[in-house]
């Protein structure tokens, strides 16, 4: 079984996500202005909605369906969004999508994070 790859910017880590960044996805995603500037961001976001989204992905990565990395700050670790690549084998595409937490708009980390992305998609897979 492949792992997930790991990509690293300047500012930033994108990881997999694991179980105990649950509250701060739960924290961050729950925020209003989330949920409207997003396609399937539900809210409220309740409880057990980021642990269930985080438990779908490893099985989603192994079927080639789809990755999600955590978009942490690079100095401190912490968790500032989510980006992702939903891959459609049948159509040979792929779909990005994106949330930044509020305190983080402004600063680029979304730029920074889909390019990193972009170019894995485009020249690995």
């Amino acid at each position: 079984m492949t792992k997930q790859p790991v990509f690293k910017t300047e500012r930033l880590t994108l990881r997999p996500f694991n179980l105990h960044d649950a509250g701060k996805v739960r924290k961050l995603a729950g925020e209003r202005e989330i949920a409207e500037n997003t396609a399937t961001m539900p809210h409220p976001y309740e409880e057990g909605m980021a642990e269930e989204w985080i438990g779908s992905h490893e099985g989603s990565f192994e079927r080639g369906e789809a990755m999600h990395f955590a978009v942490c700050l690079a100095a401190t670790g912490d968790l500032v969004g989510a980006i992702g690549l939903t891959i459609s084998k049948d159509h040979d595409c792929g779909e990005l999508g994106y949330w930044i937490g509020v305190p983080y708009w402004g600063h680029g980390y979304c730029t920074e994070a889909a390019k990193a992305v972009l170019k894995y998609g485009f020249e690995t897979l």
